[in-house]
């Protein structure tokens, strides 16, 4: 019966005697591996995509989202800039501007907007073959995309009457 205890007791004294060790190459691999963790949590990778970081967000507010511009003469190209500023604390970025149709051309602010800056969107309108001799309302919409934002995503509008006098011609 005592041979048995012996044998419980000799590992035990073993295993204390290695236990600082084996506590420090433990608490170095833990510390290894929870540095490893974070930075993978800052950076996307293939095997993580999306950066799981908490990062500090921009926001966006627009001065108009929409815009009248009233009557115009078929065939005139007519623009209006949409603007906007950042009011979050991080940078903004236009990822994609989409208009919702080939009449209307775009262009945008391509750097990064900083915080208390502000950012641009142009649409042009090309109203040729758009309007009628009483007058034609045309209404178009640019979906804009944002990175980086708590706005995500925002859809401006215009719109216009278009007259083209009674002439048939395009």
């Amino acid at each position: 019966m005592r041979l048995p205890k012996i044998l419980w007791v000799l590992p035990l004294l073993l295993l204390s005697s290695c236990s600082d060790t084996k506590e420090e190459s433990t608490s170095q691999s833990n510390n290894e591996s929870a540095e490893s963790t974070i930075e993978s949590a800052n950076t996307a990778t293939s095997d993580n995509p999306q950066n799981q970081a908490e990062t500090v967000l921009g926001d966006v507010q627009f001065k108009d989202t929409l815009f009248m511009f009233g009557r115009v003469e078929e065939g005139v190209e007519v623009e209006h800039v949409f603007s906007f500023k950042n009011t979050g604390k991080g940078e903004v970025y236009i990822s994609q501007v989409s208009p919702g149709c080939t009449c209307t051309v775009t262009d945008y602010t391509k750097d990064a907007i900083a915080p208390g800056k502000e950012g641009k969107i142009k649409a042009t309108f090309d109203t040729k073959g758009k309007g009628g001799p009483g007058g034609v309302l045309n209404e178009k919409t640019v979906d804009v995309y944002f990175q980086n934002s708590a706005t995500e995503h925002i859809v401006l509008k215009f719109k216009a009457y278009i007259f083209n006098n009674g002439d048939t011609n395009p």
